[in-house]
Order: structure tokens, then sequence, then C-alpha cells
């Protein structure tokens, strides 16, 4: 059994000011469940991707999840790049501000 990687603050901040309270709660347990079945990919650069492009839409979110399940790379293009290949805008190997 994998231990809980817990979300760093700044990612639990991000969703509680993103999402209202009900879908907040209910992205958090879906996060926690992806990144005990699946660490390597539920990385924190990758939530911080998912919750970038989610954009508080827990609709988003899920179809983010979906997709990080298929190619992870995929988000890092989409929040980090704005989906262009040219030039890198954020880097959210590093906390939200």
């Amino acid at each position: 059994m994998l231990a809980e990687m817990p979300l760093p603050a700044d990612i639990r901040r991000r969703i509680a000011r993103d999402f209202g309270p009900a879908d907040a709660s209910a992205l958090l347990v879906d996060i926690a469940a992806h990144r005990t079945s699946g660490p390597r990919i539920f990385s924190d650069r990758i939530v911080r991707c998912i919750v970038y492009v989610a954009g508080g839409d827990l609709e988003i979110a899920g179809r983010a999840i979906a997709l990080a399940l298929v190619d992870w790379r995929d988000h890092i293009v989409w929040a980090e790049y704005d989906g262009k290949f040219d030039q890198q805008l954020r880097d959210l190997n590093h906390p939200f501000e």
C-alpha cells in the first residue's frame, strides 16, 4: 500500500479559492485517490497544471484528470505553454503565489 501524499498548502489554497466548498472537497478527494494510485503521474506539478487549467470548473478538472491518465505531458503543454510549444509562460514546478 502506498502512503498518502499530502498536497502542498499552495495547491490546497488555490483549490479552495477557485472552487466552491463542495466542489473543492470533491476535487481534493479525487486528487488524493489518484495520487495514491499513481503518485508519479499525479505529482505536485501535474496537480498544479490540472488546477490551473480547470480555473474553478469541476467538469474541466475531471477531464484534465482523465487526460493525465493518458499522457501527463499534455498538461504541461496546456498549463505552462498555453497549448503552444514555442515558449514556456509559467513553471508549475513552483508553488502558486
